[in-house]
């Protein structure tokens, strides 16, 4: 069968159903392992309105947290139950999801700072980021983050992004970090931040911050006046 046929019929299979067709051969292997692969799967995934899932994430103070995937219908019915591959009874926090990746993150005081972990569900498999560089003594209730989790279709690159509001340090209100999954590191991309001016919202009014994944840019969206005081 033509390997362009092969293609069409796998891009119909569950990822469930993707992972067992690895194993037949190692040219099906390859095909299905191929990134263009990959993100025409997706593509036809996410334009799809069949079997639309949510991540589901219950919270235990007594055992560990209950993770699972249910159907959007009415019932909101359970369609699976995930078991992660990580420890869970350490609080951790869903900062949010990209092509069915999902960023968690844990509030880890004792690294003056946050653990992240990458998960995806259906292949059952995580990954614990490695520490980031900029890390805070002493920040409990004092260092807020703000996380975002992005994806640059360019380079296949998935990307943390994590804006920090620590205590003032020689007048820079922020600092801000980027991971790139590709190279499993982080860099700091204060500088970048800096430009699009923290307290601009005192001069032109208040506004979204946009961070373009690809480019690795700030851009701003000024909210309509009808907004502004909310």
């Amino acid at each position: 069968m033509p390997d362009e046929v092969m293609a069409e019929i796998l891009f119909r299979l569950s990822i469930k159903t993707l992972l067992q067709c690895t194993s037949v051969c190692k040219s099906r292997y390859a095909l299905i392992k191929n990134p263009n692969f990959i993100s025409t799967h997706l593509h036809k995934a996410l334009s799809s309105r069949d079997n639309r899932l949510f991540f589901h994430h219950s919270y235990s103070f007594c055992d560990d947290d209950k993770y699972c995937l249910r159907f959007d219908d009415k019932d909101f019915k359970e369609y699976v139950t995930l078991y992660p591959s990580f420890d869970t009874k350490k609080p951790l926090h869903v900062a949010c999801s990209c092509n069915g990746v999902i960023c968690l993150f844990s509030d880890d005081f004792s690294y003056g700072g946050c653990r992240f972990i990458l998960w995806n569900p259906f292949i059952r498999k995580s990954l614990l980021l490695p520490l980031p560089h900029l890390i805070f003594a002493n920040v409990r209730n004092r260092c807020k983050n703000f996380i975002g989790f992005g994806f640059d279709s360019r380079t296949h690159d998935y990307k943390v992004l994590r804006i920090m509001n620590p205590p003032v340090e020689d007048g820079i209100h922020i600092r801000t970090e980027l991971y790139s999954l590709n190279s499993n590191s982080w860099k700091n991309i204060t500088e970048i931040t800096l430009k699009i001016g923290w307290e601009k919202k005192h001069k032109h009014g208040r506004f979204i911050m946009v961070f373009d994944a690809r480019d690795e840019v700030f851009r701003e969206i000024l909210l309509q006046e009808c907004f502004v005081n909310d």
